[in-house]
């Protein structure tokens, strides 16, 4: 076999072919978006029936998640038959309310196979509806809905039960397109002594470089395909570079954008979040993070709570809106001048997430934001200020400053121990007391030491985690409360819990979570009838009559929980309004 020897026309041929097929490479991925990255795009896709859709126009308005962030409205669809198939590009990353707008006077409406494609699938089911204005006989399913519409322009406000975020990574056909491209690559690669054997096959060799310098320089830009617009990296603890153009805003040359693009690009580029992860665990001594998606195992057999975004409230990267707050605020000023019109008091009372108190158990400690910018403080400090006379009783410094009492929370479970409840109660009862001074308060007998039960996080782990076997310090009361045993075939348990003291003086009606039910055998033994609902912080219709009896009214919410808080009192507010006069 002898060598090939390659001529130099034949070298400048091939060099010029080259870069021809990368300048093609490149067009090609500027067109595709993929060198720049794109705007993820949020599909909705629905099909829609109207009774009169002469002359009517379907109008689509969103708003992305952000303090501030604007309505947007995307192009009227002109309606040319009763049934239409509705096709929405949302050039959003994300989505916190969604207005339809059915035009005027469209008489019925119906609305089937209703769907969104972000990060993942959505359902209608996975939307709430919160306001319908000139809408009646609205009637929801899980595929969508049907109404009509009592006046011109009817709107439906609808918000995400969870959050509703933009495509991320590659979609499913250049997920596919790489996977072939990668396997059509190494193909080629193998195949190429096949073709060059010492000698020039002319034209084959050719074809199969130009091939694979074109494949190539479209991999190159894989990791640009989908850049992200992360501001924060939580596994990090860290600030991520933003983006500087070329030119500076008075148009001169940055001559450090290639450094600030180095450095943009190293924190964005796609499958980094993916890498991350995979360093974390390989470099986990003692794997410290289970792989239980709800559970995160800390240190010293501590165990926290994943869901409802504990991650992010912890590290309090999520603040209410102005719009949310003034909302709120309007909201629980209605409340308060109903309260004061019936002779009764208001509150609201907010318990710490587990992780705010026990934070050096917790994996990746180091806060982005300290607690004193919490999403709490700054519920607390703008209803405080725009609703006088209203106080709002965070529990968090209550229960730090008695730390050294003994544990406050189960090590295995989302919720406070006794002992925790109990220093909960006191912070509670010194604020009601402040209006109620003669209301009593529970007594303790004595402390006793018990081991900690299986938690609710133990059980989510599956019996992958065993219990920590810590000893707890519980409070022991005489128990001076009734609960009236609950009908079958009325409210469970868990949606009512209502008790009777005799010793106790005045009535208290509280909207709650799981959180307070620890609290509650201790306010039972203080007030003459405690009635507690566990209804995401509504006040039912058919509940409205232990509003009237009750002396005192508390909201109490988890502080990881608080994003579902404005909700909860603006139904309240509305029920209130409808049945009290």
């Amino acid at each position: 076999m002898r060598d090939t020897i390659i001529r130099p026309f034949t070298l400048i041929k091939r060099v010029i072919f080259a870069a021809m097929l990368t300048a093609a490479a490149l067009v090609f991925a500027s067109m595709k978006g993929l060198f720049w990255g794109t705007k993820p795009i949020i599909k909705i896709r629905f099909d829609l029936e109207y009774d009169n859709y002469a002359g009517n126009q379907f109008r689509f308005h969103y708003k992305a998640h952000g303090a501030g962030a604007p309505r947007k409205t995307l192009p009227p669809i002109k309606l040319d038959r009763r049934q239409i198939k509705v096709k929405i590009d949302v050039p959003s990353d994300s989505l916190s309310h969604i207005w339809l707008g059915f035009g005027k006077s469209p008489g019925a409406v119906t609305c089937r196979n209703f769907r969104i494609r972000g990060s993942k699938k959505f359902t209608f089911n996975d939307l709430r509806v919160l306001h319908y204005p000139h809408v009646k006989n609205l009637k929801l399913h899980p595929e969508g809905f049907s109404c009509r519409s009592t006046g011109n322009n009817p709107w439906l406000v609808l918000q995400p039960r969870q959050p509703l975020l933009g495509p991320k990574g590659l979609t499913d056909p250049w997920a596919l397109g790489i996977v072939l491209v990668s396997v059509f690559i190494i193909a080629l690669a193998v195949s190429r002594p096949i073709f060059n054997r010492g000698t020039e096959v002319k034209g084959v060799v050719f074809w199969c470089d130009g091939i694979l310098v074109l494949l190539f320089g479209l991999a190159l830009f894989t990791p640009m395909s989908c850049v992200d617009n992360n501001k924060i990296s939580v596994s990090e603890k860290r600030t991520l570079a933003t983006y500087h153009p070329l030119l500076t805003q008075t148009g001169k040359i940055d001559y450090k954008y290639g450094k600030n693009f180095e450095a943009w690009f190293n924190d964005h580029f796609f499958g980094r979040s993916s890498l991350l992860k995979l360093n974390s665990w390989l470099s986990s001594v003692n794997f410290t993070v289970q792989p239980v998606p709800s559970v995160y195992r800390g240190f010293d057999k501590w165990l926290f709570f994943a869901g409802n975004n504990g991650l992010r409230n912890y590290h309090n990267l999520d603040l209410f809106t102005k719009a949310e707050l003034a909302r709120a605020a309007d909201d629980l000023m209605a409340i308060q001048k109903i309260c004061i019109r019936k002779n009764k008091k208001l509150y609201l009372v907010i318990p710490p997430d587990k992780n705010k108190v026990y934070g050096e158990y917790f994996p990746g400690a180091a806060k982005i934001r300290p607690d004193s910018q919490s999403r709490a403080r700054q519920f607390q400090h703008y209803i405080e200020k725009n609703v006088p006379g209203l106080e709002v009783r965070l529990l968090v410094d209550a229960i730090i400053a008695n730390k050294n009492k003994g544990l406050l929370y189960w090590k295995n479970d989302t919720h406070w121990s006794d002992l925790g409840a109990y220093i909960g109660y006191l912070e509670f009862m010194k604020m009601i007391r402040k209006d109620f001074p003669d209301i009593p308060l529970c007594r303790i007998e004595r402390m006793e030491q018990i081991k900690g039960p299986v938690g609710d996080l133990q059980l989510k782990a599956g019996g992958l985690i065993a219990s920590d076997g810590s000893l707890y310090s519980v409070p022991r009361f005489t128990k001076m409360y009734k609960v009236p045993q609950i009908v079958r075939g009325q409210r469970d348990s868990k949606a009512l819990w209502r008790s009777a003291n005799p010793a106790g003086k005045y009535k208290l009606l509280i909207l709650r979570d799981s959180f307070s039910t620890a609290l509650l055998p201790l306010l039972a033994n203080s007030f003459e009838n405690v009635t507690a609902l566990w209804t995401a912080y509504k006040l039912p219709a058919d509940r409205v009559k232990s509003f009237l009896e009750a002396d005192i009214v508390v909201f109490e919410c988890i502080e990881r929980l608080l994003p579902a808080i404005p909700n909860g009192i603006h139904a309240t507010r509305i029920t209130l309004e409808r049945e009290v006069k």
